[in-house]
């Protein structure tokens, strides 16, 4: 709840302030959206604390469905819809998110990989990832966690508060 509000206040301050250095990203969401997906809260979070007047990442209101604009040049962007999609192209735009995605090619297909499947939770899946993380730390076999290490953890986090709520 207090993260939600403040949130808002931020969007709200945001919108008005972070209009002064070169624009790279615009992300269409509203507040309910950016609270409904605890990943993308976090990350704008971050990005709003590390900004600065050499980039800006600019939040704009709206109730349609989230979409995010990469600026490449004056004459290029790129429009992106999908939430998977939207959440790398943050981490591989922007310095202080970089960390999540390693430049490694090999290493950003299990990223991929991973975050394709963190939606799709079943009892398999689990037994899975169970087998998978005997052997190493971090799903994408990094040094520290990666977006699918986070993306993972938020969906699991949801489905025992589900499981959770299910039992009262």
């Amino acid at each position: 709840f207090f993260f939600s509000k403040f949130l808002t206040k931020l969007l709200t301050m945001t919108m008005m302030r972070m209009t002064e250095g070169p624009n790279i990203a615009t992300l269409t969401a509203s507040p309910q959206q950016l609270t409904s997906d605890p990943l993308l809260k976090l990350l704008v979070h971050t990005l709003l604390r590390k900004s600065n007047k050499a980039f800006t990442l600019t939040l704009q209101k709206s109730n349609k469905k989230p979409s995010l604009i990469l600026y490449h040049s004056t004459h290029h962007a790129t429009l992106l819809k999908q939430r998977n999609a939207m959440l790398r192209a943050l981490c591989g735009t922007f310095a202080a998110l970089k960390p999540l995605m390693d430049a490694n090619c090999e290493i950003k297909s299990q990223i991929h990989f991973w975050m394709s499947l963190s939606g799709t939770l079943s009892e398999d899946f689990l037994s899975d990832l169970d087998a998978h993380l005997s052997n190493c730390a971090f799903v994408a076999n990094t040094a520290m966690a990666s977006l699918a290490d986070l993306d993972l953890y938020f969906s699991l986090a949801k489905l025992w508060s589900n499981n959770k709520n299910d039992n009262k």
